[in-house]
């Protein structure tokens, strides 16, 4: 039920963004509508998979490799000042040719949760959240940040990783000693993406909103 229910908020944001995104739009607005529609495929992709028995461990792992250099991509397009954005991309995908290459010797295989890069990815994340929120306080004419479309978005990616990276670091040793509470890591990391892309639909509309009105 949970699976159903964290993948109708995932092809909600995507309806929301493909409805309000224009071609005026900012890149990192249609960058992440892209993000979420090969969010939706992989997640639906490996539900009728698990169903079938499927390891899709090999699905998410592939997915892992494209979902943090584009979040890097997109914080590159917000965050405005050119040295900050090549330092934020350059040195992620610097990262991640170097967790790639050391996974594949480590683990010898992609049919084996590459948890060291979702750690690393997500840690890399929570920083660029940060940077973004200290931007805004940053800047000469103080704003509200409730305001700012990707205030809302970058907060959602925050509580996500907060919350989700415990559990993705312990996985091995939950699912080892103690199935049932592996079982329970997943619904609260499910749980905690319903809250990212309902902060990421809200996001598309006050993007809409602010390129429509002035509020």
């Amino acid at each position: 039920m949970i699976d159903f229910i964290y993948i109708s908020f995932i092809a909600a944001s995507v309806i929301t963004g493909l409805l309000l995104v224009k071609k005026a739009s900012p890149v990192w607005n249609k960058a992440l509508v892209f993000f979420l529609i090969v969010t939706l495929f992989n997640e639906v992709l490996c539900y009728f998979l698990k169903k079938r028995a499927v390891n899709t461990i090999a699905f998410y792992n592939c997915y892992s490799y494209f979902r943090f250099p584009m979040l890097a991509w997109i914080y590159f397009d917000v965050l405005k000042k050119r040295r900050i954005q090549r330092l934020v991309f350059l040195s992620f995908i610097g990262l991640t040719v170097l967790l790639f290459v050391f996974n594949l010797f480590f683990y010898r295989s992609f049919f084996v949760l590459h948890s060291s890069y979702f750690l690393a990815g997500g840690i890399y994340v929570i920083i660029l959240s940060l940077i973004y929120t200290y931007s805004l306080m940053d800047k000469d004419s103080l704003q509200n940040p409730l305001r700012e479309p990707f205030f809302w978005i970058s907060s959602g990616f925050l509580l996500y990783f907060l919350g989700a990276l415990p559990f993705i670091g312990a996985i091995k040793l939950l699912t080892k000693y103690n199935t049932v509470l592996a079982s329970q890591q997943l619904i609260i990391t499910k749980s905690m993406s319903i809250v990212l892309y309902s902060l990421i639909t809200i996001g598309f509309v006050l993007q809409w909103k602010k390129k429509n009105y002035s509020y």
